[in-house]
């Protein structure tokens, strides 16, 4: 699966390990999971009808509960995944581009979030 193939590169990279180690994680964080922490989940799933490519649309959460720490844990995503081409496991990565950058706060539990969203093209 793609998604968990992005999750092991992102985890390889030093800039993203030393601040979170291996806490990325499918949808939402656990509910007690330290912070700061990634989510990850895939926004839309298009693919090409007549031939075998795809380009979903993922999108990395990025969250702490330091703003700016956040934020610089989503440049950290970003550097390590805009532009990338070439194998990510099994498929062939075609170009990943980002499509939007986006900020949340969660006053309730004093979260902030820095999103970001990437177009994944690669071949089936």
């Amino acid at each position: 699966m793609l998604e968990t193939e992005i999750r092991k590169y992102l985890i390889e990279q030093p800039s993203i390990k030393n601040v979170i180690n291996n806490r990325i994680y499918p949808h939402v964080i656990p509910e007690n999971a330290p912070f700061p922490a990634i989510a990850y989940n895939e926004v839309s799933g298009l693919g090409h009808h007549d031939i075998n490519v795809n380009f979903p649309r993922l999108q990395y959460s990025c969250y702490s509960t330091q703003y700016v720490e956040a934020k610089q844990l989503r440049r950290y995503v970003k550097d390590a995944l805009k532009g990338y081409k070439g194998m990510m496991g099994d498929k062939k990565i075609i170009q990943i581009s980002v499509e939007g950058e986006y900020e949340t706060y969660e006053s309730d539990r004093g979260i902030y979030g820095a999103l970001i969203d990437f177009k994944i093209i690669y071949w089936e």
